[in-house]
């Protein structure tokens, strides 16, 4: 079994490092907010400490800016040869930047971002999109079978966030359609509660619309400010994409048609 450091127990991180626990990893879970540190030492008894032992360092934090303080403060304390495994979904550009300057200090870098959201992680059945080197892609993916119930490695380090991306676009599509069908339902005088309720049992069926049809049902819902999280995920995809993103473009209209 693996000493691994976990670093951020949010909503997905915690169920992820209370799994890789349970299966007998020795983990130390650290988080800023105190009150869900204390949690984590009143659940697994662990205390904190500096991840530099650690034979793996995994990341799970809100955003690239996140990411890159963890790894600007970790990376001269991390022993030669610690996995580092980023989990959040940051850019191609960041996590290529990362896995040279992981190299150059001895380490491995691999970039895992994840779908499947809280419940997933609490289940085991997250999807992991993996970019490593070779020789890092088995080690990775055996720590990650304990919270992802699939693992697909795609290429070196930055084709995960490059898929990651695909699968935030494909989402992307999803929620335009679901958007635009609340406003469509609500001007054409129909109840939206009950156009989901068609949708979810026909071809129209999704994912995104089972997990918040009732959300999307209440009246005064606002589709668009619901899928406000997909912002941050589509400035990504945009710059990454190599002749602009019309998905984007069309989120950006509706963001601004409703503020």
């Amino acid at each position: 079994m693996a000493t691994i450091a976990f670093i951020g127990l949010g909503a997905m991180g915690y169920p992820m490092a209370g799994r890789l626990a349970r299966q007998g990893h020795a983990v130390t879970g650290i988080d800023r907010n105190s009150d869900t540190q204390h949690r984590w030492q009143r659940e697994f008894g662990a205390t904190p400490a500096p991840p530099g032992p650690a034979e793996a360092v995994l990341i799970c934090v809100t955003d690239e800016a996140a990411a890159q303080a963890v790894f600007d403060q970790g990376i001269a304390h991390w022993h030669p040869g610690t996995l580092v495994i980023e989990h959040g979904t940051t850019s191609a550009r960041w996590a290529r930047e990362a896995d040279a300057r992981a190299r150059a200090a001895g380490l491995r870098y691999c970039d895992a971002p994840l779908s499947g959201g809280a419940a997933g992680a609490g289940r085991g059945e997250l999807v992991a999109m993996l970019g490593a080197h070779p020789a890092d892609a088995d080690p990775a993916i055996r720590l990650m079978s304990a919270y992802a119930a699939s693992c697909l490695h795609l290429g070196p380090p930055g084709a995960g966030q490059l898929c990651k991306m695909a699968n935030q676009i494909a989402i992307a599509g999803v929620a335009a359609g679901l958007a635009q069908a609340q406003s469509f339902s609500r001007a054409a005088g129909l109840d939206p509660a009950q156009v989901f309720d068609v949708l979810a049992r026909g071809s129209a069926a999704s994912v995104q619309l089972e997990r918040l049809r009732a959300t999307l049902s209440e009246p005064d819902n606002n589709a668009s400010r619901t899928f406000e999280w997909l912002r941050k995920d589509l400035e990504l995809c945009a710059e990454a994409a190599p002749r602009g993103l019309a998905l984007a473009e069309l989120w950006t209209a509706l963001w601004e048609s409703d503020s």
